[in-house]
């Protein structure tokens, strides 16, 4: 402290997920900041979040591209800075149909507010495959993979047998 209430390189006004995400930054370029808030930090979080960290694959179907690009690099991000809090989670997708939700998609695609109800192994295998895409940059999150019919049947055995 000086002459001055703090002697701060940046004042940052709000600790949501984009004030604290922006103090840490700061600090780890040597700049000496603060935070300050209305409440306590984080306080204006849902009372009920997923903590899913995910790369926004929603944003494929609208073609927001560049959104896709940046949400999976903050997902690797955060996989690579914080690995005791934040960690890849097997999924599996079953999958009914293998043409299903095209038409759908590509609606929505070009400016359709209504999303495909489902979606065959084709429309889902080109969408992990330009997930995969615009994730490899600094990738730590392992690629997509998909299981034939009979590989999910015998790892998982109560699927129903309709998937294909």
């Amino acid at each position: 402290m000086t002459g001055t209430i703090l002697d701060v390189d940046v004042l940052v006004i709000g600790a949501g997920i984009n004030g604290a995400g922006l103090f840490r930054d700061l600090c780890e370029q040597g700049l000496r900041v603060a935070v300050v808030d209305k409440a306590d930090f984080g306080s204006g979080t849902s009372a009920a979040p997923s903590r899913l960290i995910h790369g926004g694959i929603k944003y494929l179907e609208t073609g927001e591209l560049g959104l896709v690009a940046q949400s999976t690099l903050e997902r690797n991000l955060l996989l690579r800075n914080a690995p005791h809090a934040v960690r890849p989670l097997p999924t599996v997708i079953p999958i009914f149909s293998w043409l299903t939700g095209i038409g759908a998609a590509l609606r929505t695609l070009f400016g359709s507010t209504t999303a495909p109800r489902g979606r065959g192994a084709l429309l889902i295998k080109i969408g992990l495959a330009m997930y995969d895409f615009y994730g490899a940059r600094r990738r730590v999150m392992p690629r997509h993979s998909m299981w034939s019919k009979a590989r999910a049947l015998s790892e998982i055995p109560p699927l129903t047998p309709g998937i294909v």
